[in-house]
């Protein structure tokens, strides 16, 4: 008997644009400016996205989370050689992250549509982030904070997904076997296949119709979701 639905964050309980190239990230600019790190705007794009390039290139291969932290250390090094203190890291990441929130986006009548799923279900949320109150606030905006029992945020459990044990981890932690749960998110092999890699079955959102093979197991829309279980 199914007991539990675990759900993705990005991509699934709200609507993203990962890239950088179609925000405006000027005030993260300015900031640096007033702080005496003298570089133009472009280079400032370019050289953080080669710092988040470097530590996602070994994330993938280790499953090891970084902070966005890490991101604004690696970046100040890199490009001014130079450890700029905790302070001014923190700040850049709080504007960078206001800026870059522009393009997260709320699925329509979502609160009324996971309330109604939590009469017949325990709600949960696995997620891969670097920054573990972009999730809060988020659920804190739609005013769905209550209706999750327990969330796990990567950059907090310290591995991504696919790994097994972020899986392995919150079924413990919810106190269930994989066959009560169904998990789902938007990417195929973060989700899917992770969530398959401990028993767990998956439902795709799969909006491209990219996976018309999994029959039951996608759907074009996270409301679709009621029709598959």
């Amino acid at each position: 008997m199914i007991t539990d639905l675990i759900f993705d964050f990005f991509g699934t309980l709200v609507i993203y644009d990962p890239g950088l190239t179609d925000k405006n990230f000027t005030g993260s600019h300015r900031y640096l400016l007033s702080q005496g790190f003298a570089i133009d705007y472009q280079t400032f794009l370019d050289s953080w996205s080669e710092a988040s390039e470097a530590l996602e290139a070994q994330a993938q291969v280790d499953y090891q989370e970084y902070h966005m932290r890490d991101v604004a250390q690696r970046f100040f090094s890199d490009t001014f050689h130079t450890d700029a203190g905790q302070p001014v890291c923190d700040t850049l990441i709080d504007l960078f992250i206001d800026e870059w929130n522009v393009g997260v986006t709320y699925h329509p009548d979502i609160k009324s549509y996971l309330t109604g799923l939590s009469n017949d279900f325990r709600l949960s949320i696995i997620t891969n982030t670097h920054y573990s109150s972009l999730i809060d606030n988020h659920l804190d905006k739609m005013d769905i904070t209550h209706l999750f029992d327990v969330v796990v945020k990567s950059v907090e459990h310290e591995l991504r997904k696919p790994h097994a044990k972020i899986f392995e981890d919150t079924l413990e932690q919810l106190g269930i076997s994989a066959k009560q749960a169904i998990y789902i998110g938007d990417s195929f092999e973060h989700d899917y296949q992770g969530a398959r890699g401990v028993e767990l079955r998956s439902i795709l959102i799969d909006s491209e119709r990219r996976y018309l093979n999994l029959g039951e197991d996608r759907v074009d829309h996270l409301y679709e979701i009621r029709e598959v279980f």
